[in-house]
């Protein structure tokens, strides 16, 4: 969503030239840097767009960890395609972005996906956790009983 955000923004000031479009999107390319290497190799990444709340990531299992390199090296292109527009106003740089877009956006899509595969396994792990130990709880409970029972017919 970033880098649709971001495009947008960069037509936009294209456009309208405005310092208010050019800072949000300054704003805009720093979030999704800091949220990618935060994302990657674990840190500190915004939680908001006015960075009113800053989280700390954990380092990325080692297969979103690939997906995330692949991220970083169209980001890099990207970025500094970015950079070479706001500063020049390049119509080539404009028209790298507006290319590439739809790659990078896809490429962390992927990566999105994967989190959400890790953060399912964590929750089905979870949940046959809970599970065994409510049995355990019942079986614990019916040989209390059991016992408790057989104490009072004494």
């Amino acid at each position: 969503m970033l880098t649709q955000r971001m495009t947008k923004e960069a037509l936009t000031y294209y456009i309208l030239k405005d310092e208010k479009t050019k800072q949000s999107l300054l704003n805009t390319i720093k979030i999704f840097d800091t949220t990618l290497v935060a994302l990657k190799d674990g840190g500190k990444a915004p939680f908001d767009l006015a960075w009113e709340k800053i989280v700390i990531l954990p380092t990325a299992p080692e297969e979103v960890k690939i997906q995330l390199e692949k991220v970083k090296q169209l980001w890099d292109t990207f970025y500094s395609n970015m950079n070479k527009f706001i500063e020049t106003d390049d119509k080539e740089a404009l028209d790298y972005i507006l290319k590439n877009n739809i790659p990078l956006l896809s490429e962390m899509n992927i990566g999105v996906t994967l989190f959400q595969k890790e953060s399912e396994k964590k929750v089905s792990l979870m949940k046959n956790l809970q599970l065994s130990f409510f049995i355990i709880s019942i079986l614990i409970g019916l040989y209390a009983f059991y016992i408790l029972k057989k104490s009072l017919s004494l």
